[in-house]
């Protein structure tokens, strides 16, 4: 095959010098090590940063935003645009963060914050929402926190902090990352929260009161609360009753409302040597077919995912083994 022409409209050899210089030097960034350039994507304008919302937490300014994980690799991180009236500010911001905290503010001045993303090459996306922070005072802290248990439900309260006044609730499960955002979709106005209690556990938790208005201004957190189910000891089971026959004795009680029970212990006294355990079960009823005959007594005792509670007892109970004849 003839060489393709040069410049000059004739054969030549000059595209073969161009191809053999470029291997050479594909060969040499390969051998190296070097990254390989980057891609036309990386050319391309990222999608712009959205749902910039903030929040006045105490001594700094929480602000996040939203932006695809799909577009994460795209980009070497985002620029936070800050104006006030000093004057135009700009911070940087690593891609994988989606939140920063502005601990540069004073209260009752305004600040008006923007985000873009930064690509690989410098290509700046599109502005995210104008948001505008006029931080005031915090709110009080709430106080008397509690919480009881209700079925499969964690019901917190507290105590109510007055008229105009929202709250959020923070969880940190034990040995998890947790993050730092609350776990209600949005500020309420009532002074309770119901959660999913969670019998395999141990959670924290601390509620914050904001003003009732846009720009949320968050107090300090209350004291932190402690929900640990392996503390819970369950309650004696209730209407604990018999049914003997000559062969056997039916236990049967209450089904209680407390969903985290995770058994019963069944326990049986023949003589005055104390009560003795015979089995356990997962429901509220037990069969008894075995001990010797005579008069004898039963005690029931509800478990916990940790703990036993106290038992519910009956006595009185004749028991009469069946003989053939």
């Amino acid at each position: 095959m003839a060489p393709y022409p040069d410049h000059t409209g004739r054969p030549g050899h000059a595209s073969a010098l161009f191809s053999i210089i470029f291997l050479t030097l594909a060969l040499f960034t390969f051998s190296c090590g070097k990254k390989s350039a980057p891609t036309l994507a990386a050319y391309e304008k990222p999608p712009a940063p959205g749902l910039l919302s903030a929040v006045h937490r105490e001594d700094r300014i929480v602000l996040s935003w939203n932006f695809p994980e799909v577009s994460n690799n795209l980009i070497s991180g985002f620029t936070i645009i800050k104006s006030s009236d000093k004057g135009l500010q700009s911070i940087g911001v690593s891609r994988g963060k989606r939140d920063f905290d502005d601990a540069d503010f004073s209260t009752g001045s305004s600040y008006t914050f923007r985000i873009v993303a930064r690509s690989l090459t410098g290509v700046l996306s599109n502005d995210s929402n104008a948001l505008t922070v006029t931080p005031l005072a915090p709110p009080p802290t709430p106080t008397r926190l509690s919480f009881r248990i209700e079925g499969d439900s964690l019901i917190l309260s507290w105590e109510d902090e007055g008229k105009d006044i929202l709250y959020n609730v923070y969880r940190r499960v034990e040995n998890e990352t947790s993050g730092g955002r609350p776990v209600n979709a949005s500020p309420f106005s009532r002074n309770s929260y119901t959660d999913v209690f969670h019998v395999d556990k141990i959670v924290h938790y601390t509620i914050r009161s904001l003003r009732n208005r846009a720009a949320e201004d968050e107090g300090p957190p209350s004291r932190e609360i402690t929900v640990n189910p392996f503390d819970l000891v369950p309650p004696a089971p209730q209407e604990l009753r018999y049914f003997s026959a000559p062969d056997k004795v039916f236990l049967y009680w209450k089904e209680p409302m407390e969903r985290w029970i995770t058994g019963y212990r069944i326990y049986r006294k023949t003589d005055d040597q104390g009560y003795t355990l015979i089995g356990e079960t997962q429901v509220p009823t037990f069969l008894d077919t075995g001990g010797p005959a005579g008069e004898r007594s039963y005690r029931v005792n509800a478990v916990g995912p940790s703990r036993e509670g106290p038992g519910a007892e009956v006595g009185a109970v004749f028991f009469k083994r069946h003989v053939l004849e």
